[in-house]
């Protein structure tokens, strides 16, 4: 494989990226045992928004169910391990990747690497920000993981949706949480598309 002078800058800005994160964890630890503790357990996606905002001619990219965030950029994919090559088990493909929706994206804002899933502390953030838009704006991205029978996309969407939203009460009064919930319409579409 052929890199050009934009690929080889990436892989730089990931080094550079974490030697700036090894000053900050025990010496002791380990390279892959770093990664995986931090940003293959859910800060995938913290990761990925820093390299698009280093490389914004990329695009953020998740795999099929929708459990880890990369970055294209001009032809490759890569996350915290640098260049992303396909898995394949006995020649089948193990994991494909896709552009992310919109949706997807504003989910993984609420990713941290606690327990990898959504961080507690950054339900309210995420959840307010999505009630206080339209969800039919989205309604093109349920649409466009439906299609894919065998995705499990859809439904991890949809989990993670409902549980922001059911951790939002404690931050927000419950009449403007039913009252945004009715009138931006997230009731009905999530209703839409829980199969």
């Amino acid at each position: 494989m052929k890199l050009n002078s934009t690929h080889k800058e990436v892989i730089k800005w990931i080094e550079d990226f974490k030697e700036q994160d090894y000053e900050n964890f025990p010496k002791d630890i380990e390279d892959e045992l770093y990664e995986n503790l931090i940003y293959m357990k859910g800060n995938c996606s913290f990761f990925a928004f820093e390299l698009l905002n280093a490389f914004p001619q990329g695009e953020i990219w998740t795999n099929e169910d929708f459990s880890h965030a990369v970055v294209e950029i001009e032809g490759l994919l890569f996350d915290i391990r640098g260049i992303l090559f396909v898995e394949t088990v006995f020649g089948i493909i193990f994991d494909t990747f896709s552009p992310a929706t919109r949706i997807e994206i504003e989910i993984m804002k609420a990713w941290s690497h606690k327990d990898g899933s959504s961080s507690s502390e950054l339900y309210p953030e995420v959840a307010i920000n999505l009630l206080n838009k339209k969800a039919f704006d989205f309604y093109d991205c349920f649409e466009t993981l439906s299609y894919d029978e065998d995705s499990w996309a859809l439904s991890n969407i949809i989990a993670e949706i409902r549980h922001l939203f059911g951790n939002t009460l404690d931050y927000i009064a419950e009449k403007d949480y039913e009252d945004k919930l009715f009138n931006n319409r997230w009731s009905e579409v999530l209703n839409d598309f829980d199969y």
